[in-house]
């Protein structure tokens, strides 16, 4: 499975923007299967995704169309 087209309140890259609310997108290729049955979004401040500021947790009700974390991210996600 690839993850492609990813975005950040449908910006591609969000530099210099501050978004407290984001709602992330994304689309899925090379899969075997039809339908996204289940999906875990993890935002950090590090690339290697060390600090991690936000975990979904491996979950049924994110759509790769739009999902929006229950939290506010302070100071924004940059």
């Amino acid at each position: 499975m690839k993850l492609t087209n990813l975005k950040v309140n449908h910006l591609k890259n969000p530099l210099g923007f501050s978004v407290k609310n984001p709602s992330f997108s994304f689309q899925v290729e090379e899969s075997t299967g039809r339908h996204l049955k289940s999906a875990r979004i993890r935002v950090s401040r590090t690339e290697d995704m060390t600090d991690l500021v936000y975990d979904s947790g491996e979950r049924t009700d994110i759509s790769s169309l739009s999902f929006t974390p229950e939290q506010e991210f302070e100071g924004g996600i940059r």
